[in-house]
């Protein structure tokens, strides 16, 4: 994940600026419901 945003960084600062955080997931072994709850919760804990 920090290879994909420092290459954003590099070649596409704009987009890189509204990056508002990164996190790993093996969504392999995860159900939708499972992602879901873990972007709610990251975007709850990261907000302003």
């Amino acid at each position: 994940m920090d290879y994909l945003l420092a290459e954003l960084k590099e070649n596409h600062p704009d987009l890189a600026r509204r990056v508002v955080g990164t996190i790993v997931v093996n969504e392999q072994h995860m159900t939708e419901d499972q992602l879901l709850a873990k972007a709610r919760s990251f975007y709850a804990a990261n907000e302003p």
